[in-house]
């Protein structure tokens, strides 16, 4: 991708690498770092995600994985922001779209 590029075309472009993973993976488990480093405001990171696009990539790929019955394990990385309440803010938001789709999960898994 190039430097700067944003919510739209990473999420895009993150949907169809999801995708063709998903198809040519016989996967049982998906590990999936959600690093911190694509926010607009990261200092080493040289994409331009807002945060809001960062809480739809981790639903993306969440999503993607369940509807297969892959599961998820999420490791936390990056986040090289000048205020540190940032990269925490960044790092909550993935935990809490964690817990707000297991409950989905779990409400889609008992119809």
């Amino acid at each position: 991708l190039d430097n700067g590029t944003g919510d739209e075309d990473y999420l895009n472009r993150l949907r169809e690498g999801v995708q063709y993973a998903l198809d040519h993976a016989d996967a049982d488990i998906a590990f999936f770092l959600s690093g911190a480093d694509a926010w607009e405001g990261d200092r080493l990171g040289k994409l331009s995600l807002t945060k809001a696009g960062l809480i739809e990539r981790d639903r993306t790929v969440f999503d993607m994985c369940f509807e297969r019955n892959i599961p998820v394990a999420v490791m936390m990385g990056g986040g090289y922001a000048p205020d540190v309440e940032d990269i925490a803010d960044i790092h909550f938001n993935t935990a809490r779209t964690v817990a707000q789709m297991a409950q989905v999960w779990a409400q889609k898994s008992t119809v």
